[in-house]
This record gives structure tokens, sequence and C-alpha cells, in this order.
């Protein structure tokens, strides 16, 4: 059921959402490749994350008036999000993804030019309600040279002047972003509005050219973001909190498809930092439990197919945070 509730959000989730088809393995399709559609995109994988474990939350973007928007939308609704802000065009196309699998590890094939989700205008949306929340999420699929791009920068400008923190998942895509110089450019001008930079080693490779978090810390802090976050696959996560690095290690996983897995991951760790604590006022041993949640979160979310069917509620991650992870750092 949808929340439409005008009380303030714990997280407005802002970008990206699209339909994602995810091939179906079946006996007797060796030859012909079957898919299923079913809800993505990060920003939307994000705000279903975090409100499947309890947090009041709402997601902006647009969709087509076609059947794959209105397929989005009913799923958005479904996981309990505020859809109030998602806007349909009758003149664009649902953004839509072909989802690639080997051995769980994704691929995509993307057809987004000129689609919905990279056409959201800033006087389509009530800039007021937007940001009654206690956090705004945008996903680096944002940053491109679109109208999505341009409102991302309006709404991150505001939230600073508003004092409202605001996290970003970097999610370098080659087909979306064009270049790798347009994302680093862009995160470059927004580095002042971002209070949580959080990115795959792929990512830090690609935006800082080392995935030594102490290194961008002394890039970063000064400009305004507090604190780095790592993912790191099966091996788990890194994050540093004002300049101190440390890891967590990964859970035992029985993995099916990663597609979503870093979203979850995101999703999971604003939870509980939403609810357990204050970004002012963060602990070394605080930030080690959310990792390791978000790290839990994360483990079970590959455990099926598609983004977002196998995210988790509290009771699946609770159970798997008990389990024993994997020994592949120390501290």
């Amino acid at each position: 059921m949808e929340n439409n509730s005008e009380e303030r959000k714990d997280l407005v989730s802002f970008g990206d959402i699209n339909a994602d088809y995810t091939p179906i393995f079946r006996r007797g399709f060796s030859k012909q490749r079957c898919y299923e559609m079913n809800l993505g995109g990060t920003a939307s994988n994000v705000a279903v994350a975090a409100a499947r474990l309890g947090a009041n939350t709402s997601f902006v973007g647009k969709v087509g008036d076609d059947f794959m928007g209105r397929f989005l939308r009913r799923e958005l609704q479904s996981n309990g999000v505020d859809c109030s802000s998602l806007l349909t065009d009758s003149d664009l196309f649902t953004s839509h993804v072909f989802v690639s699998l080997f051995n769980g590890e994704r691929s995509f094939s993307f057809a987004v030019d000129g689609s919905a989700s990279l056409n959201v205008n800033m006087d389509e949306l009530d800039l007021d309600k937007v940001l009654n929340t206690r956090m705004l999420y945008v996903a680096g699929v944002s940053f491109v040279d679109a109208p999505l791009g341009r409102t991302a920068h309006v709404l991150l400008s505001e939230a600073k002047k508003r004092n409202i923190p605001v996290a970003i998942d970097m999610n370098y895509r080659p087909t979306v972003h064009k270049s790798p110089q347009k994302l680093i450019d862009a995160l470059n001008e927004e580095m002042s509005n971002i209070s949580i930079l959080k990115g795959s080693v792929e990512d830090f490779d690609v935006v800082f050219g080392t995935r030594d978090l102490e290194a961008v810390s002394r890039l970063v802090n000064p400009k305004g973001v507090r604190l780095l976050i790592m993912t790191e696959d099966a091996r788990g996560a890194s994050w540093a909190w004002d300049g101190e690095e440390h890891g967590i290690n990964g859970f035992r996983t029985n993995l099916i498809d990663t597609t979503g897995a870093g979203d979850c991951f995101m999703g999971a760790f604003l939870y509980t930092l939403l609810h357990h604590c204050d970004l002012c006022d963060l602990k070394k041993d605080e930030l080690n439990e959310m990792v390791r949640f978000a790290n839990a979160a994360a483990s079970l979310c590959v455990e099926g197919y598609g983004a977002v069917e196998a995210m988790p509620y509290p009771a699946e991650v609770e159970e798997r945070n008990e389990s024993q992870t994997i020994d592949e750092r120390s501290e």
C-alpha cells in the first residue's frame, strides 16, 4: 500500500527508474532467451530497500505513460514507497534495461536516451514537498547532460541550504554518462553539497584513480564530504569517517544475481543511520554495526533474481547479521 502522508519523510530518493528485463533460466529454453520485467533503477531500488526495512520513503522521478511505467508505479506502491512525486509523461517512453547474467554477475544494455527518466524538470516538482525529508539520496546516474542532471543540481543546492544531509552513490555507467570525465566533473561541482559518498571499487577507480579511502578523504573532506563508503562485492565494504579507513567483512551467500545488491546495501545503510544515529555524531563502533547490517542485507539481495524481488525485511537481515562473516580481511 502506498504511503501518501505529507509528514516529513525519512528518505527521499531522486533519480533513475527502469523496467529491468531479467533473463529467466528454465529447462527447455536453452536456445531462446526469455525475460521477465522487474522494477529497476538505482534510485528506485534504494527507496524500496529502505522502505522494506521500515523507513518512510518517497521516490522522485519520471516514467512514460505506457505499460512499463504503470508496472513500475504499482511495484513501488506495493512496497510502501510514496509515489506522489513520481511523474508520468505521455510523450516519452519508460526507461528500460536488459540484464545479462554470467555466474550471477550482471551486465546491462540500456535503453534510456530520450526516455522519461532523463527528463525530470525542476518546474514539474514541488520543491518544498520533495525536500520535506531527513535525508536526500541522489543516484550517480542522475549526473548526466539532461534535465535530470540539472534538476539534481538544484535539489542538492537547496538541500544544502536547508541543512538536509545528502547521500550519493557514484554508480558510473559508461553508456549513460558517456565518459568518466563527465561524472568526475559533475561530482566535483557537487562535492560541497554531499555528506555521504558511496561507490563500488570500480567507481573509486574511475572517479579518484585509487581505492585508498584515506587518500580520497584528504581530497573530499575539506569540501564537505564526511563519510566515504566503498562496497567490495562478497568481500564486504570499507568506510572512512573523517579520514580514517576501516573494513567490514561480507557474509557467505548463495549467489544468483548481483543486480541491485549495491542499492540494497545503500538503502539498508541509510535506514540504520536514520533510525539509530545522528550523522553529526557518528562513532566507529556504530558505523561498524551499520555497515555490517548493510552487508547482511546485500548478501540476501543476491540470492534471488532481479533487483527488488529478494530485497530483505528486518527479521531476515537480523538473522543473517547473526551469522559468520567471510574472514578475508583484518582490521
